[in-house]
This record gives structure tokens, sequence and C-alpha cells, in this order.
């Protein structure tokens, strides 16, 4: 049975384009891909919440692919990390710029 997931309304939001987003899946040898670099369109929304004293989510957007884990050398199941976004100077000067305005907003 699949569970309800609750999403939190935003006070404030800021959406940014990036250049990746990948997520690991080991426990099925699979990745998801968001890449500019494969004509997809990642971004993220960051967004203030109402939820206690305000709390800031960052969420990943975008159309994606699945590829086969095939490159690894130490099982996937070993891994520390489960993914990671991309951004280019700009981008990140973007995401600092809105986490600042968030907390000024709480």
């Amino acid at each position: 049975m699949l569970s309800k997931i609750k999403v939190v309304p935003a006070i404030k939001r800021y959406l940014i384009d990036i250049d990746a987003i990948r997520i690991y899946l080991p426990e099925i040898k699979k990745e998801v891909d968001c890449t500019r670099e494969s004509g997809e369109k990642p971004r993220i929304l960051v967004k203030l919440t109402n939820r206690g004293a305000g709390e800031v989510e960052i969420v990943f957007l975008g159309n994606f692919h699945v590829e086969d884990l095939c490159y690894y050398r130490k099982d996937p199941k070993t891994w520390v990390s489960r993914g990671f976004i991309v951004l280019n100077l700009d981008q990140l000067h973007q995401l600092v710029d809105s986490l600042l305005d968030l907390e000024m907003s709480i």
C-alpha cells in the first residue's frame, strides 16, 4: 500500500536551474539521472515552510532517466553517498542568495 506524502506549502520559494541531479539506488544497482547534458532540465526548488520555527526544503525537479550502475569498483551497497547535485558558480550564488534571503524571513 502506498502512503501519502504530505507536501508542506511554501511561505517563500526560489526555483534554480542547475546542471545535474544524480541519485544512487545501490540496493538495485541503478541511478536516477537528470542532466542538462542529456537534454533534461534539472532544477531545485528552495522553499521556506511554516513547519515548526520554519524549515527550508530543497526539492529536486526535472525529467530524468534511469541507468544501471556499471562503473563501480566497490559494491554499491557499501557506498556512503546516495547522490549529488551539480551547480556552476552562478547557480551556487543563486542558491546561497536564496538561502540567506529565506533565513532573513524566519
